[in-house]
Order: C-alpha cells, then structure tokens, then sequence
C-alpha cells in the first residue's frame, strides 16, 4: 500500500469510528516510515479518540520532534496540552490552510 492510500485509510477509519483497525495501519506504518511525522501524528488522533490522553500527546510530541513544521503535529500537541481544548484534532496539512490555523508556539 502507497503511503498515500495508507494515510487515506487511516482516515477512513477515523470517520467510521474502526480506532483499532486505524491503529494497527498506523503502527505499521510507523514501522516501516519509523521517521514519518504524518503516521504519528495519526496514531495520536486515533489515541485520543480512544480517551488515551498521555499516550496520544506523546505522539504528537515525536511527530512534532521529527518535523516542527508540521503543522497538525503543532496543533495537536498545542490542543491536547491544554486543560480545556476547544476544537478537534487536525488530521492533515490541507486542513491547515482551511482552519486558519496559525502557530502559537
């Protein structure tokens, strides 16, 4: 599977509530691309949906360590270590554009 189709899978399965599956596409990914912000970043969201609040800000934390300028990484992260988040995950860079989002750190 492209990295493409695997991130659209992942995806998939967020809409449709499958976290186990997600996760496990994820994890695979992650061990192949050990070093791709994109596949952490998803298993936090998957994380999260699955109220695993630490271990989802811990991928969030590696995908933004391998690429501080991802911008879902930064905003998850900047999202999940607040008391109080007030928005959902940002699963993707083209929902950067959409949101309006500007860095805060």
């Amino acid at each position: 599977m492209t990295r493409e189709k695997r991130i659209s899978e992942i995806k998939r399965c967020i809409g449709a509530k499958e976290y186990s599956r997600g996760e496990s596409l994820a994890r695979e990914a992650i061990s192949e691309m050990h070093r791709s912000a994109v596949f952490y970043n998803l298993l936090g969201v998957l994380l999260e949906k699955e109220h695993h609040h630490v271990q989802a800000i811990r991928y969030f934390k590696t995908a933004y360590e391998l690429n501080p300028e991802y911008g879902p990484a930064r905003y998850n992260l900047e999202r999940y270590g607040m008391f109080c988040p007030l928005k959902n995950c940002m699963y993707s860079d083209e929902e950067e554009t959409e949101t309006g989002y500007t860095q805060l750190f």
